[in-house]
């Protein structure tokens, strides 16, 4: 139990509640004993500042402690009646939040005017504090909806892989109150939650890694550069990158889409659109259908690519689950339609080839892309070979990647979370290299591959006058 006397120091406790109101070093140092430097400051002055924020910091700053903690119960004790969310990718979590909030409360006897008469009537998963504040915690899911907060802190904000839930969801609960909201996190690949919020304009966005510079550690009282680089040999570079760095694009083992080289693709300014951008560009789609029925079955994908000056612009991108076979050339035709390719090319596993037919009968060009095992590794090379950036640094496809375009955002995550699934594999029988996807589903980037090899084949128009 900390007493009351061991934190005043000398102090009456009507100045001392003052220098706490207005420091927030001072509160945190004293009431709870941390060790607050510079960079939790600047924290705490983002979070006045501005409504909406992601902090990415390295695993063991203080993001939890300072930002889900200590600066709740600085609003909740300093203004009577605030609703506070912890929200996470598990409900343990979040209760896990609560739980040490509580404990700081019962245990801390300056905080003891929070604490109601029977601290056994708290709930597991709400707080109500004898001012009328509140601290609700919730996992990523749809239960948040009603809850509406002046603080909201999402605790590994990157684990939120259902984007409905954050903005149909989390994001609401501070509109009524005019609130603020907190994302915290390392990332953990380009497409994830955070990065996707790093590169949305109402948030502001502030990164922390370890190393201020080479050789330098942001916090040297906990991390000195032997441990930083014990944790390195022993994490691996891969999970230094991410969760110390805050570099999203780091290589892992036998990748073949360099998460550097996505990146590299993305272009925040590009959305999906119903028709060609530009004149003279070239259409060309790729579709690659389901073979299977049910739960665990694959997805329909369609990709429309406009190349054009030697860029490959993914202009459009759809997935489907439980096309019936009239569905899946229903779509085609209408994306015909809208786009006038110059080629479509589908893939021609299981009801492909029907559809192929049907499609010819109605006029459409549609070419069967080979699918054995060496044209898929083919079609493969192709994409990573668009995708790596020359020696100027440029990429020959485009991924969209606007984020105040929801179908843009959806589809690319997606794709983005495929491409980083595909390693090379060599078989001990044959000592022959394949490329082969370790996630559920791979229909996106086929559906891509396709659609890119068509592009690659595709010479442009080069009208000899202008010479």
């Amino acid at each position: 139990m900390i007493k009351i006397n061991e934190i005043l120091q000398g102090d009456t406790e009507t100045s001392f509640n003052d220098k706490c109101y207005l420091d927030f070093k001072f509160w945190a140092e004293r009431v709870f004993s941390l060790q607050i430097k510079d960079f939790h400051l600047e924290w705490m002055n983002q979070v006045h500042s501005n409504k909406f924020n992601v902090i990415k910091s390295f695993r063991g700053s203080g993001k939890t402690k300072i930002l889900g903690i200590v600066y709740p119960l600085w609003l909740c004790y300093f203004r009577p009646g605030t609703h506070i969310l912890f929200t996470a990718s598990e409900i343990k979590q979040a209760t896990k939040i609560l739980d040490e909030v509580k404990d700081e409360i019962e245990n801390n006897e300056f905080l003891h005017d929070l604490m109601p008469p029977n601290p056994s009537t708290w709930r597991q998963t709400e707080l109500k504090m004898t001012n009328n504040s509140r601290i609700f915690c919730r996992a990523f899911t749809k239960s948040i909806k009603g809850v509406h907060v002046n603080y909201a802190f999402v605790d590994e904000v990157q684990d939120c892989t259902d984007r409905d839930i954050y903005y149909k969801g989390i994001s609401p609960t501070v509109n009524k109150k005019k609130g603020t909201i907190v994302a915290v996190g390392a990332p953990d690949n380009p497409g994830d939650m955070l990065e996707e919020l790093s590169h949305k304009p109402e948030y502001k966005v502030k990164s922390y890694p370890i190393l201020k510079k080479p050789g330098v550690s942001m916090w040297p009282e906990v991390f000195s550069i032997e441990e930083i680089t014990a944790i390195r040999k022993r994490d691996g570079e891969a999970s230094f990158q991410t969760q110390y760095m805050m570099n999203s694009s780091v290589d892992t083992e036998d990748t073949v889409f360099s998460p550097e080289w996505v990146t590299n693709c993305f272009d925040y300014k590009e959305k999906f659109l119903d028709l060609p951008k530009y004149e003279d560009s070239i259409c060309i789609i790729g579709a690659d259908f389901a073979i299977s029925k049910g739960a665990r079955a694959d997805f329909d994908s369609y990709v429309v690519i406009e190349k054009v000056a030697g860029k490959s612009i993914i202009r459009w991108g759809e997935r489907h689950k439980g096309l019936a076979k009239d569905a899946k050339i229903q779509r085609l035709e209408d994306l015909y339609k809208r786009y006038n390719p110059r080629r479509v090319i589908v893939d021609p596993s299981g009801i492909g080839e029907a559809i192929i037919q049907d499609l010819r009968n109605k006029g459409i060009p549609v070419e069967s892309g080979e699918f054995h095992a060496r044209a898929r590794n083919k079609l493969l090379i192709n994409l990573a070979t668009m995708i790596q950036p020359d020696k100027s640094g440029t990429s020959q496809l485009v991924i969209p990647r606007d984020p105040e375009d929801s179908l843009t955002m959806t589809f690319t995550n997606k794709l983005v979370e495929e491409l980083l699934s595909f390693i090379e594999q060599k078989s001990q029988s044959t000592n022959m290299t394949s490329i082969v996807s370790k996630g559920p589903h791979d229909d996106t980037v086929m559906s891509l591959a396709l659609a890119c090899k068509g592009s690659a084949e595709q010479k442009e128009f080069i009208d000899m006058i202008a010479f």
